[in-house]
């Protein structure tokens, strides 16, 4: 929660078209991206996140947040 309350955070102080880079553990990645995708919290260990993989999530206004892609 406190992950996902933080990324929407970012999302609206910045231009809404500015691009925000964020740097964390697989695990935080995995709950924000499961968070977003309104997946069960018992099921977040099922998304793969690899080192140095880049995911991207849109905020565009207002929720729901679209996750554009995971681990690239």
């Amino acid at each position: 929660q406190r992950v996902a309350e933080t990324l929407k955070q970012l999302a609206h102080t910045h231009a809404e078209d500015a691009f925000i880079a964020c740097f964390s553990h697989c695990d935080a990645i995995r709950l924000a991206l499961a968070y977003f995708l309104n997946m069960p919290i018992n099921d977040f260990q099922r998304l793969t996140i690899d080192t140095t993989g880049v995911s991207a999530l849109a905020f565009e206004g207002v929720e729901p947040v679209r996750v554009l892609y995971m681990n690239r």
